[in-house]
């Protein structure tokens, strides 16, 4: 299982700081409670924060873009940190970049990759509800361009194709699970792919799959930490 330095991203030039910018912890405990908003908590005992955290992001394995015609898959992302901005019940995942790297076509007759890194613009995300997170550009509603040419033949998917939002849904992107947000851990799997993505790649709905491992890194050490609805 390899382990990669992030942003969420720069989930993007792929993260490379590791202290706390600016936080500040209440003297009250996180406590569960109904129909209220999702807060992040750190630290044991656990105790509601606001301000600016950095998340330490892993890949697991290959990520993989599927149209039903064409699939990319790339072996990892490189090493980022992600800022993720906890304030007044809202938990939103500030501007990254990712980069994949060793990526190549898997399925697609005659088709092959230009180059086999893929960058994305910049993303940014947000926490939906319990255990989800959306990520998607920060402006319009572009992810990335990926050239594809053809190798021994002909390859339908030839040229610049982008991965772009489906029409009438700029803010939203794939989404992704915190199986165990709720848990209080320092390592946070992350899963994406398994609920419906609103992508298209080359003019083809498409779904985006990946696993990778957060760690939240306070004043650059390892804290304990979960999402949880409450106060």
């Amino acid at each position: 299982m390899s382990r990669i330095r992030l942003i969420l991203l720069s989930m993007l030039a792929v993260f490379a700081v590791s202290a706390v910018s600016s936080a500040s912890a209440s003297a009250a405990e996180c406590k569960k409670e109904a129909n209220k908003k999702f807060v992040l908590c750190i630290g044991e005992p656990l105790l509601l924060v606001e301000g600016e955290f950095n998340i330490d992001v892993s890949s697991i394995g290959k990520t993989v873009l599927h149209n039903g015609v064409v699939t990319i898959s790339c072996e990892k992302i490189l090493p980022v940190l992600v800022l993720l901005d906890a304030l007044a019940g809202e938990i939103t995942i500030l501007p990254f970049v990712l980069h994949f790297v060793e990526c190549s076509v898997t399925l697609g007759v005659h088709c092959v990759l230009k180059e086999s890194l893929i960058l994305t613009l910049k993303l940014v995300g947000k926490v939906n509800g319990k255990g989800e997170i959306e990520f998607y550009p920060e402006t319009g509603t572009h992810f990335a361009t990926i050239e594809i040419a053809s190798s021994g033949g002909t390859c339908v998917s030839a040229g610049k194709q982008e991965v772009v939002a489906k029409e009438g849904h700029e803010k939203e992107g794939p989404l992704c699970e915190v199986p165990e947000a709720e848990v209080t851990k320092k390592l946070h799997l992350i899963e994406c792919g398994k609920k419906s993505s609103m992508l298209k790649f080359a003019g083809k709905e498409a779904t985006f799959e990946g696993k990778f491992d957060t760690i939240l890194l306070l004043s650059g050490v390892e804290d304990s930490w979960d999402i949880i609805e409450g106060t």
